[in-house]
């Protein structure tokens, strides 16, 4: 209340009569005329805080300096958050391929599924995706092991065809496979 009372009447002609040039001095870093003005306040507040220390100085210099250090700062945190939206950005959106990709090679799997006849996607279906061993499976129908890896074999063989797979010999040279 004091320092307002001693020092209020000159800092006030102090800040009418430096606002604006700190203004545009702020603008020109930032092109932003919000965070402009945020900027010179807090400089304004930066030399009020201190205003008895920094009388006998050139207050003005103070001021400057202080909104380009701001400035810059400012100017620094808004690039680094430029650069983790357009990171978030590009996962995003890498993302959202792989997805598309994996649903791509879902649909086909089920393609390959729908082609086959109704006891060999049952028996794929049992031991795939229930997780079934050949032999529980060949239990629960009263047919051998060897006839239900026959038809998971086929299944397999389809599904290999489609995605392209050597069954195991891929990227070795046929003389040598």
């Amino acid at each position: 209340m004091l320092k307002s009372l001693r020092y209020g009447k000159e800092f006030e002609e102090l800040y009418t009569g430096n606002y604006s040039r700190l203004y545009y001095y702020a603008y020109q870093f930032l092109n932003d005329a919000e965070v402009s003005r945020d900027v010179v306040n807090d400089a304004f507040e930066y030399v009020w805080k201190n205003y008895e220390n920094f009388r006998k100085m050139n207050v003005v210099a103070i001021l400057f300096q202080s909104v380009r250090n701001k400035s810059i700062d400012t100017f620094r945190h808004n690039k680094v958050e430029e650069n983790y939206v357009a990171l978030y950005s590009r996962m995003l959106s890498e993302e959202d391929a792989g997805l598309d990709e994996e649903n791509e090679k879902i649909e086909r799997i089920y393609k390959v599924l729908d082609s086959l006849t109704p006891q060999t996607r049952h028996f794929m279906e049992e031991c795939y995706f229930n997780r079934k061993k050949y032999a529980e499976v060949a239990e629960m129908l009263n047919i051998s092991p060897s006839a239900v890896k026959k038809h998971v074999m086929k299944a397999l063989r389809l599904l290999r065809e489609e995605f392209h797979i050597n069954n195991g010999s891929e990227g070795v040279p046929e003389n040598e496979v």
